[in-house]
């Protein structure tokens, strides 16, 4: 027998789970999404080489953050890349074997804050009624294949 959650807790494919973050970023119209890792970029940066690989704003990230691997300096993702966000959330999810390779996600001005565990586990924090109603519209959308995300053609205003 299937163990009984709480309201508040949701299961979700993992295949979903890097939609769910980015059209969240996407219907909240968060200008500013920082990314900081649980252990040290260096640690990241080694568990996803090969998922994003091909990724090309993530190469140009890669190349570019060879001074702060030993940091867990904070990096920001803009609209126009959030893109790249959701392949990195994919490849922690597919890549990470360790808590180490986890991230959590937070943007100014909104009290949102998204942990992304590589064992399938993502945990989203709200401080405001809100914008808890709004998250949970969002997962009930992406469950029900409902929600549609912008392709790299439409203009995000």
């Amino acid at each position: 027998m299937a163990k009984q959650l709480p309201p508040e807790v949701a299961r979700l494919a993992r295949s979903q789970l890097a939609d769910l973050i980015e059209a969240i970023a996407h219907k909240l119209r968060l200008t500013q999404v920082y990314v900081i890792p649980i252990g040290h970029w260096r640690q990241l940066f080694e568990a996803v080489a090969e998922g994003m690989a091909t990724n090309e704003g993530w190469r140009a990230i890669d190349s570019a953050a060879t001074v702060a691997l030993n940091t867990r300096d904070a990096l920001l993702f803009l609209p126009a890349n959030h893109h790249i966000m959701r392949d990195l959330v994919r490849t922690v999810l597919t890549a990470g074997s360790s808590t180490e390779h986890g991230i959590s996600i937070a943007t100014p001005g909104s009290p949102l804050l998204i942990e992304v565990i590589p064992t399938g586990e993502v945990s989203i924090y709200t401080g405001r009624t809100d914008l808890a109603h709004l998250v949970a519209e969002i997962l009930s959308q992406v469950q029900n294949g409902q929600h549609k995300l912008p392709t790299a053609a439409t203009k995000l205003s």
